[in-house]
């Protein structure tokens, strides 16, 4: 394994260790665009594909539309368009849904 090899697999553990989704979706990101730039497209598409899960994992609607762009973004960059273009229109998607039915079960609730 070469020397830069052995740093990005370094990295991308380290980025799989971390807790806040948030944080972990962008160090995986960047993982990936450090293997696009090494010439590790296949490896770089699978990291994003687990950047893209985390993404959709973060409770909070803010937070999660800033991931799940930064990780289009980075699929755009990495020329997987149509990939990008269904994380973007995923966007939000069932959980959104969801917060909106359990405000509505605390607003019942407050009454």
């Amino acid at each position: 394994m070469t020397d830069a090899l052995w740093v990005l697999e370094q990295a991308l553990q380290a980025a799989k260790s971390i807790e806040d989704e948030l944080r972990r979706s962008r160090a995986l990101r960047s993982v990936a665009e450090a293997m696009v730039k090494a010439g590790m497209k296949e490896e770089a598409q699978r990291v994003l594909q687990q950047a893209l899960q985390v993404a959709r994992s973060i409770w909070d609607a803010t937070d999660r539309s800033l991931a799940l762009r930064s990780v289009a973004e980075a699929m755009t960059k990495a020329g997987k368009w149509e990939q990008a273009l269904q994380a973007a229109k995923k966007h939000g998607g069932r959980r959104q849904r969801r917060l909106k039915e359990s405000d509505k079960i605390e607003m019942e609730a407050a009454r």
